[in-house]
């Protein structure tokens, strides 16, 4: 009798065990992808946001300059102050151009560690998220880069499957971190490989208050990497 009773509760333990696990591995696979087919809602030089750097006339992605830190990255990178007078529609308060600008034209891969990051979403929101990549995981000495996993253009675009799969990657990269609004910590920071288009973003200036990035981890530069197309976490 007590071997039938052990028995059946055996079997209802082991009913629970595999329950649970079904639990968990959904939760696993379900809520880090919540955001992950949403289209980019902004405005600000849509299609350049969403759209990455393609050679003329086969339209493959083009080649890409690989980096091995954002101080190697920023020597290539003219200043703000040169890109804006260069090119003047990229001042602040113009609507900014269309399509990318020559200097622009790249795609670039880097290494770095992710300090803080942030979902903006709401009604004003771009469904973008805005990654905060700094040179070194000491966050009192690195400098910082924004990068950004775009918003989804539309499906019958060349450029909505790598997109969705960068936002997967990302998503299962940081399936542990509870996004929000405003930009939190990564602690520790996360070391990744990022792989995207170079971007500038005239509509904002640096290291202001309001400016890009949380109060600990200011860019130093408006440059961008956006869309990033590739994300890879690196042991």
């Amino acid at each position: 009798m007590l071997d039938r009773i052990l028995s059946v509760y055996n079997s209802k333990i082991k009913q629970i065990i595999i329950w649970l696990s079904g639990i968990i591995i959904l939760t696993s696979t379900i809520v880090p992808q919540a955001h992950l087919d949403e289209s980019f809602t902004g405005h600000y030089r849509e299609h350049s946001k969403t759209s990455i750097v393609r050679s003329v006339p086969s339209l493959h992605i083009s080649r890409v300059r690989k980096y091995g830190t954002l101080d190697s990255l920023f020597m290539f990178l003219p200043k703000d102050v040169e890109m804006r007078n260069k090119y003047p529609e990229l001042k602040m308060g113009k609507p900014g151009p269309l399509n990318r600008v020559h200097d622009e034209l790249f795609n670039v891969e880097v290494v770095g560690w992710v300090h803080a990051a942030k979902y903006e979403g709401g009604s004003h929101g771009d469904r973008d998220f805005h990654v905060i990549l700094g040179n070194d995981s000491d966050l009192t000495v690195a400098t910082f880069m924004n990068v950004e996993i775009s918003g989804l253009p539309p499906e019958s675009s060349k450029n909505y499957e790598p997109l969705r799969k960068a936002r997967k990657d990302f998503l299962n990269i940081f399936s542990d971190y509870n996004f929000t609004n405003s930009f939190k910590p990564v602690n520790p920071p996360r070391k990744v490989k990022i792989r995207g288009s170079i971007f500038f973003d005239g509509a904002h200036n640096h290291s202001c208050g309001n400016c890009p990035g949380p109060s600990y981890a200011k860019p130093g530069t408006v440059w961008e990497i956006h869309p990033v197309y590739l994300i890879v976490k690196v042991n």
